[in-house]
């Protein structure tokens, strides 16, 4: 194939990158004819996808010197500089290889490339570099980069600068109120300065123009106070646009109130839509426990653990424990433990209590307490209790516990009395008062299992 016939039809074949990709790797050219192909490019200013699949040829090959001798070195244009590094610092992200990602990401940024500049303030940001990243996130937006404002708005929620974060919001607010700016002001009102009237106003004006993650908090936010026809009717809004956070919440709530047909129905449309989806495959595996069938159920936490949600152990844990299958539950607790998942340390000493192990339970249990976890009060608050061997000691774990009861849901009750019993999980929540009104409505529904 000529070079000039070569280029035409690389050309033709512009909108499919892979394809492009493809001919370069499967003509298998020489340096010597990639060479007098990138010279005809060059004349033509380098078209964006050729240049990815010109990156991605020569880092398959292990070659990148000739990127940096032969080819940039003889580009004029800044742009197409900066574009090739920007790709050479995308391979290196897919290999992991951070420190030649940051490399290049910073070479790029160097010619003001702004997908460079937002990429590093997303990096920094994981390092917890926050200084760094709030630097590139303002030099991708003087760039005119959308997403780092957004990403800039983020940082500011994380670091809880609330006053920068509020004139930074109202400012684009007035400026230019697109849909992003009006979620994120009612993201605002919400979890900063917790007026719900104002976050209702900004999260309905989003949804005014279909914005679903709005539709998806506005229906989480009704679901925690209770208003289940307004919760339905948002995640159900959001739903017909195929949001999977909404997917995910609603078939949660169904889980929690046994409605698992409607469960199983939304999991399964979760995987349809994103067969990687881990939290899909873990609410999938919670069906099938629920349904008894274990196999399977197994089968969906691993799933889920392949795709990095190494919470799902708890879940393996949990169905083993329930099954009295108590070496098999320590299996997976110290699995968890060494995935840096401390309810694993929570299930050993659940298990070695019904081993009457004691020692081994109470050392897990404080070993929870180490990891901050507030489990492991209340473990040692039921093991005082239902061993009747000190009663001040069991009121001093419970107070520590409920010092995080607000941390407490429907579901980790639900959980707490299959693992404790409903009686000995009332009698617990009943040797000190709390203000939770969580516990307090469990206290009530469940007075007729008093001792």
């Amino acid at each position: 194939m000529s070079n000039i016939v070569y280029f035409k039809f690389i050309k033709e074949h512009l909108n499919n990158v892979k394809e492009v990709e493809n001919i370069i790797l499967n003509e298998k050219l020489s340096n010597n004819k990639i060479k007098e192909v990138l010279r005809i490019l060059r004349e033509s200013n380098y078209d964006v996808n050729i240049l990815f699949c010109i990156v991605n040829h020569y880092y398959k090959n292990n070659n990148l010197d000739i990127i940096n001798n032969d080819i940039i070195n003889k580009i004029k244009n800044d742009k197409t500089i900066a574009i090739m590094y920007y790709f050479i610092a995308c391979n290196y992200e897919i290999d992991n290889d951070k420190v030649n990602m940051e490399k290049y990401l910073l070479m790029s940024s160097d010619y003001t490339f702004s997908l460079a500049s937002n990429n590093l303030g997303v990096y920094y940001i994981m390092l917890k570099d926050y200084n760094k990243a709030e630097i590139f996130f303002k030099k991708a937006i003087d760039l005119n980069n959308h997403e780092a404002i957004h990403n800039l708005i983020k940082y500011y929620f994380l670091t809880k600068k609330d006053d920068i974060l509020k004139e930074f919001l109202l400012n684009y607010y007035y400026e230019n109120p697109c849909v992003k700016i009006l979620y994120f002001m009612g993201l605002y009102y919400q979890i900063v300065e917790k007026n719900d009237e104002l976050m209702k106003k900004y999260y309905l004006e989003a949804i005014n123009v279909n914005h679903c993650e709005s539709m998806n908090n506005l229906a989480k936010y009704y679901e925690i106070n209770k208003d289940y026809s307004n919760m339905l009717k948002y995640y159900l809004m959001a739903i017909t646009h195929n949001n999977i956070n909404s997917m995910i919440g609603l078939a949660s709530y169904y889980y929690k109130i046994e409605d698992i047909d409607k469960m199983k129905i939304l999991c399964d449309k979760i995987i349809k839509i994103d067969i990687n989806n881990h939290l899909g495959w873990s609410l999938l595996g919670r069906y099938y426990h629920k349904t008894n069938n274990i196999p399977m159920a197994i089968k969906c936490f691993q799933k889920s653990i392949t795709l990095g949600n190494y919470f799902v152990y708890s879940d393996l844990c949990y169905l083993y424990f329930m099954k009295e299958k108590y070496d098999d539950c320590i299996k997976f607790a110290n699995l968890a433990v060494l995935n840096k998942i401390a309810n694993g340390y929570i299930y050993m000493a659940l298990c070695y209590d019904k081993k009457n192990n004691y020692n081994k339970a109470l050392e897990f249990a404080n070993l929870a307490i180490d990891k901050k976890l507030k489990y492991g009060y209340l473990y040692l608050a039921k093991y005082y209790l239902c061993n009747k061997l000190n009663l001040n000691l069991c009121k001093k774990n419970m107070s520590l516990f409920l010092n995080y009861s607000s941390t407490i849901n429907e579901f980790i009750i639900y959980r707490l009395e299959n693992i404790f019993t409903k009686e000995i999980l009332y009698n617990l929540f009943t040797i000190v008062s709390t203000n939770n009104p969580l516990i307090n409505e469990y206290l009530i529904e469940n007075s007729d299992n008093k001792n």
